[in-house]
């Protein structure tokens, strides 16, 4: 587990992708790079995309990703862009 989740508000926005990617990139643990996805009631592309793009960035580098509590919005979104099979790699804590 990281030292603490990355949280994502109720509507994530392409402030929390860009907040999102910079975490990701000064992340240099071995653990899992968390992001608590319980409080998303609407997620932008863009946050989807960055998401989608950690989670083969860092599995690279050695660091797993894993979603914590992701809400129905949050699935519903990686859904909807045609990401549910980068959403399946990350590891889904409940």
């Amino acid at each position: 587990m990281s030292a603490q989740p990355a949280p994502l508000p109720a509507k994530a926005t392409i402030a929390e992708a860009k907040a999102l990617v910079e975490a990701a990139q000064a992340y240099s643990g071995e653990q899992a790079f968390e992001i608590d996805a319980s409080a998303v009631e609407a997620i932008d592309g863009p946050v989807v995309l960055a998401i989608a793009n950690i989670g083969q960035a860092l599995p690279a580098r050695g660091a797993p990703v894993a979603i914590v509590n992701p809400s129905s919005a949050f699935a519903d979104a990686f859904a909807d862009l045609g990401l549910q099979e980068d959403l399946s790699k990350m590891e889904i804590r409940q």
